[in-house]
Protein backbone atom coordinates (compact mmCIF):
# COMPACT_ATOMS: atom_id res chain seq x y z
CA UNK A 1 0.00 0.00 0.00
CA UNK A 2 2.84 2.47 0.89
CA UNK A 3 4.61 1.91 -2.25
CA UNK A 4 1.47 2.38 -4.46
CA UNK A 5 1.14 5.83 -2.75
CA UNK A 6 4.33 6.35 -3.04
CA UNK A 7 3.92 6.10 -7.11
CA UNK A 8 0.72 7.42 -7.29
CA UNK A 9 2.57 11.12 -5.98
CA UNK A 10 5.57 11.02 -7.89
CA UNK A 11 2.65 10.80 -10.79
CA UNK A 12 1.27 14.14 -9.30
CA UNK A 13 5.05 15.71 -8.63
CA UNK A 14 5.84 15.22 -12.63
CA UNK A 15 2.29 16.03 -13.61
CA UNK A 16 1.78 19.92 -15.20
CA UNK A 17 0.19 21.77 -12.75
CA UNK A 18 -0.38 24.64 -14.90
CA UNK A 19 -4.50 24.34 -14.95
CA UNK A 20 -5.31 28.08 -13.78
CA UNK A 21 -5.52 26.81 -10.59
CA UNK A 22 -2.72 28.66 -9.32
CA UNK A 23 -3.36 32.20 -6.90
CA UNK A 24 -1.02 34.72 -6.25
CA UNK A 25 -2.90 36.07 -3.46
CA UNK A 26 -0.71 36.43 0.01
CA UNK A 27 -3.40 36.97 2.14
CA UNK A 28 -3.67 34.35 4.98
CA UNK A 29 -6.51 31.74 5.47
CA UNK A 30 -7.22 30.32 8.82
CA UNK A 31 -7.33 26.77 8.80
CA UNK A 32 -8.21 24.12 12.12
CA UNK A 33 -6.55 20.76 11.07
CA UNK A 34 -7.52 18.18 13.95
CA UNK A 35 -6.91 20.39 17.49
CA UNK A 36 -4.17 22.56 15.57
CA UNK A 37 -5.16 26.19 13.76
CA UNK A 38 -3.18 27.67 10.97
CA UNK A 39 -2.69 30.89 9.66
CA UNK A 40 -1.73 29.69 5.76
CA UNK A 41 -0.58 31.92 2.97
CA UNK A 42 -3.19 31.69 0.07
CA UNK A 43 -0.10 30.75 -2.68
CA UNK A 44 1.16 28.37 -1.00
CA UNK A 45 -2.54 26.07 -0.77
CA UNK A 46 -2.73 23.91 -4.25
CA UNK A 47 -6.03 23.55 -4.54
CA UNK A 48 -8.83 26.23 -5.15
CA UNK A 49 -11.42 24.09 -2.91
CA UNK A 50 -8.97 24.75 0.37
CA UNK A 51 -8.18 28.53 0.17
CA UNK A 52 -10.84 29.20 2.39
CA UNK A 53 -11.33 29.33 5.81
CA UNK A 54 -12.69 26.20 7.62
CA UNK A 55 -11.73 22.38 9.35
CA UNK A 56 -9.73 20.16 7.38
CA UNK A 57 -8.87 17.04 7.41
CA UNK A 58 -5.71 17.80 5.45
CA UNK A 59 -4.35 20.53 3.87
CA UNK A 60 -2.13 20.16 0.69
CA UNK A 61 1.02 22.71 -0.13
CA UNK A 62 3.55 23.65 -1.99
CA UNK A 63 6.49 25.42 -1.85
CA UNK A 64 9.30 26.84 -4.34
CA UNK A 65 12.81 25.51 -2.94
CA UNK A 66 14.97 26.99 -1.37
CA UNK A 67 12.80 30.24 -1.36
CA UNK A 68 10.19 28.65 0.46
CA UNK A 69 8.01 31.00 -1.37
CA UNK A 70 4.09 30.03 -3.03
CA UNK A 71 3.07 30.91 -5.99
CA UNK A 72 3.96 34.38 -7.56
CA UNK A 73 4.63 36.03 -10.96
CA UNK A 74 8.02 35.60 -10.60
CA UNK A 75 8.40 31.91 -9.64
CA UNK A 76 5.53 31.19 -12.71
CA UNK A 77 7.56 28.81 -14.66
CA UNK A 78 8.54 26.75 -11.77
CA UNK A 79 5.32 26.28 -10.88
CA UNK A 80 3.99 25.70 -14.47
CA UNK A 81 6.68 23.50 -15.08
CA UNK A 82 5.79 19.85 -16.71
CA UNK A 83 9.12 17.72 -16.48
CA UNK A 84 8.75 17.10 -13.16
CA UNK A 85 12.73 18.86 -12.29
CA UNK A 86 10.92 22.04 -10.63
CA UNK A 87 12.53 23.18 -7.60
CA UNK A 88 9.22 22.97 -5.83
CA UNK A 89 8.55 20.39 -2.19
CA UNK A 90 5.00 19.27 -1.95
CA UNK A 91 3.24 18.98 1.99
CA UNK A 92 0.48 17.08 3.10
CA UNK A 93 -0.46 17.83 6.71
CA UNK A 94 -2.81 15.75 8.58
CA UNK A 95 -3.89 13.98 12.09
CA UNK A 96 -1.04 11.69 12.97
CA UNK A 97 -2.06 8.06 12.65
CA UNK A 98 1.27 6.28 13.35
CA UNK A 99 3.19 5.92 16.16
CA UNK A 100 6.51 6.77 14.78
CA UNK A 101 7.76 8.84 11.57
CA UNK A 102 9.65 7.86 8.91
CA UNK A 103 13.03 8.30 11.38
CA UNK A 104 11.97 5.75 14.10
CA UNK A 105 10.19 2.80 11.75
CA UNK A 106 13.80 2.57 10.32
CA UNK A 107 14.63 -0.45 13.08
CA UNK A 108 11.04 -1.60 14.02
CA UNK A 109 9.96 -2.04 10.16
CA UNK A 110 12.36 -1.27 7.43
CA UNK A 111 15.15 -2.96 8.47
CA UNK A 112 12.98 -6.29 8.16
CA UNK A 113 12.82 -5.35 4.35
CA UNK A 114 16.29 -4.18 3.76
CA UNK A 115 17.92 -6.12 0.41
CA UNK A 116 21.10 -6.71 -0.79
CA UNK A 117 24.34 -4.71 0.12
CA UNK A 118 23.77 -1.12 1.58
CA UNK A 119 26.26 2.34 0.53
CA UNK A 120 27.61 4.93 2.00
CA UNK A 121 26.39 8.14 -0.17
CA UNK A 122 28.56 11.47 -0.16
CA UNK A 123 25.75 12.98 1.42
CA UNK A 124 26.54 11.40 4.54
CA UNK A 125 23.40 9.01 4.11
CA UNK A 126 23.29 5.25 3.66
CA UNK A 127 21.17 4.24 0.73
CA UNK A 128 19.52 0.42 1.46
CA UNK A 129 17.43 -1.20 -0.98
CA UNK A 130 14.54 -2.57 0.31
CA UNK A 131 13.00 -5.89 -1.03
CA UNK A 132 9.86 -5.77 -3.13
CA UNK A 133 8.24 -8.86 -0.88
CA UNK A 134 7.71 -6.12 1.87
CA UNK A 135 6.16 -4.20 -0.90
CA UNK A 136 8.56 -1.97 -1.81
CA UNK A 137 8.91 -1.55 -5.66
CA UNK A 138 11.73 -0.35 -6.98
CA UNK A 139 12.03 1.84 -3.52
CA UNK A 140 15.82 2.92 -1.55
CA UNK A 141 15.88 3.94 2.27
CA UNK A 142 18.20 6.90 2.83
CA UNK A 143 19.00 7.33 6.00
CA UNK A 144 21.28 8.03 9.02
CA UNK A 145 20.97 6.13 11.82
CA UNK A 146 23.71 7.50 13.77
CA UNK A 147 23.64 11.43 13.25
CA UNK A 148 22.82 13.16 15.66
CA UNK A 149 19.37 14.37 13.24
CA UNK A 150 17.80 11.54 12.48
CA UNK A 151 16.70 11.25 8.48
CA UNK A 152 15.24 9.20 6.61
CA UNK A 153 13.17 9.29 2.86
CA UNK A 154 11.71 6.47 0.90
CA UNK A 155 12.98 6.98 -2.80
CA UNK A 156 12.74 6.01 -6.08
CA UNK A 157 15.60 3.77 -7.19
CA UNK A 158 16.94 4.45 -10.66
CA UNK A 159 15.92 0.82 -11.84
CA UNK A 160 12.46 2.23 -11.57
CA UNK A 161 10.54 2.39 -14.96
CA UNK A 162 9.25 6.69 -14.07
CA UNK A 163 10.43 9.60 -15.55
CA UNK A 164 11.04 11.63 -11.86
CA UNK A 165 13.51 10.49 -9.16
CA UNK A 166 11.42 11.19 -5.98
CA UNK A 167 11.80 10.75 -2.17
CA UNK A 168 9.02 11.07 0.42
CA UNK A 169 9.26 11.65 4.14
CA UNK A 170 6.86 11.79 7.09
CA UNK A 171 7.92 13.47 10.46
CA UNK A 172 5.86 14.93 13.41
CA UNK A 173 5.01 18.19 13.80
CA UNK A 174 2.64 20.17 16.11
CA UNK A 175 0.31 18.69 18.29
CA UNK A 176 -0.12 15.24 16.84
CA UNK A 177 0.00 16.14 13.29
CA UNK A 178 2.18 14.48 10.60
CA UNK A 179 3.48 16.31 7.80
CA UNK A 180 4.70 14.55 4.84
CA UNK A 181 6.61 16.13 2.07
CA UNK A 182 7.28 14.70 -1.62
CA UNK A 183 10.94 16.08 -3.38
CA UNK A 184 13.25 15.51 -5.97
CA UNK A 185 15.75 13.29 -5.55
CA UNK A 186 18.43 15.85 -6.42
CA UNK A 187 17.35 17.83 -3.15
CA UNK A 188 18.98 14.91 -1.14
CA UNK A 189 22.70 16.53 -0.79
CA UNK A 190 20.33 19.63 1.63
CA UNK A 191 18.55 17.00 3.44
CA UNK A 192 19.55 18.66 6.94
CA UNK A 193 18.71 22.18 5.71
CA UNK A 194 15.39 20.79 3.58
CA UNK A 195 13.95 18.94 6.95
CA UNK A 196 14.77 21.56 9.47
CA UNK A 197 13.42 23.95 6.59
CA UNK A 198 9.98 22.01 6.62
CA UNK A 199 9.84 21.63 10.33
CA UNK A 200 10.04 25.49 10.49
CA UNK A 201 7.83 26.30 8.11
CA UNK A 202 4.70 24.66 9.67
CA UNK A 203 5.69 25.62 13.42
CA UNK A 204 5.66 29.35 11.83
CA UNK A 205 1.61 28.50 10.68
CA UNK A 206 1.04 27.82 14.11
CA UNK A 207 -1.80 30.18 15.63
Amino acid sequence: LVSVILYAMAQMYGEKLSRGEHSAATGEISMTIGSVDFAVPENTIRFPTQRQNGIYKRLELYLHWPSLSGYSDRLRKEFNSSNGNANLVFLTLEPRVMTYDMSGRIGPIYSRFFEGRSYKDDNGLIRQPLSAEGGFMDEELFYASSSPYPFAARCVSEQADISTPFCIRDIHVARDLMLTYRFHKKFLPNWIELDQAMRSYVNSLVR
